[in-house]
């Protein structure tokens, strides 16, 4: 367990996006559950956490295997799509989610979407971390890197990849409990202290 005294000396961060960078969660929740609706369904938490960070086709078969629903993935998927629900993971989804944000993601020195080709599997496998990383002009070693996730998903993959997963959960429980390797747990992003970490202060 990392203590106060001893933060790693980081040269790069990863951040995820949706429920992370952009507060898109609560919408996708509520239009999940408009979907739901007619079948006497929600989404409850439990199922949620499974389902966050993972590309839409697995996603959407844990939701309709978890919540018993009779339906299929491309009926599930026809009916999300008309309400414009997709997994942000998606570069066209990435695309319309940040259009009115460019002057903060023309920041970032380059994105990694989950139909990127390099990136075989979705989280909690390391793929989209790895590959982000061999993206960088001048890779530091993965220990070096903090990546910034509010899924228990995301934290998973980015300790798998060897990198410092640090997560803003929203669930109490996750927080109170931290099992899932996150060397640090922020309430918001706010909290995050670099001067730990060995970069610049704000």
């Amino acid at each position: 367990m990392v203590t106060a005294h001893n933060f790693p000396k980081i040269s790069a961060c990863i951040f995820d996006m949706d429920g992370l960078l952009l507060d898109t969660e609560d919408l996708y929740t509520q239009a999940t559950n408009a979907i739901l609706a007619p079948y006497g369904k929600t989404l409850i938490p439990r199922v949620k956490t499974l389902m966050m960070g993972r590309d839409n086709r697995t996603s959407t078969d844990i939701l309709i295997r978890e919540l018993g629903l009779d339906i299929t993935f491309e009926e599930y998927d026809g009916m999300a799509m008309e309400m414009k629900i997709a997994t942000g993971s998606h570069r066209e989804m990435f695309e319309i989610k940040t259009a009115n944000h460019k002057d903060v993601f023309n920041l970032f020195g380059h994105v990694v979407c989950g139909d990127d080709p390099a990136v075989k599997k979705s989280k909690p496998a390391p793929d989209c971390f790895l590959v982000a990383l061999k993206r960088f002009s001048n890779p530091p070693p993965p220990e070096e890197i903090i990546v910034f996730e509010d899924a228990v998903n995301g934290v998973c993959a980015g300790t798998t990849a060897g990198m410092n997963a640090k997560s803003r959960f929203t669930s109490q429980e996750v927080i109170d409990k931290n099992e899932y390797g996150a060397i640090e747990i922020l309430k918001s992003l706010e909290d995050f202290d670099p001067k730990k970490y060995g970069l610049p202060a704000y």
